[in-house]
């Protein structure tokens, strides 16, 4: 999951659960919103990778 962040790539909950699994309670940390900061870091990597994908779309649109 780490790599996949790394180079910007859309990480899938699944991943985020096995990731998860690894970590121990004290990384398990709650937000007031609900959910975790693990859940908050992915959701927010995941939006920027988006626009990544989005932009590469319309730049190859644009090429054809």
């Amino acid at each position: 999951m780490l790599r996949k962040m790394l180079l910007e790539y859309i990480v899938r909950p699944a991943e985020v659960e096995e990731f998860e699994k690894e970590l121990a309670d004290h990384q398990r940390a709650q937000v007031e919103s609900g959910g975790t900061v693990l859940d908050r870091a992915v959701r927010e990597h995941n939006v920027g990778a988006c626009g990544k994908v989005s932009i590469f779309w319309s730049l190859a649109s644009r090429s054809r």
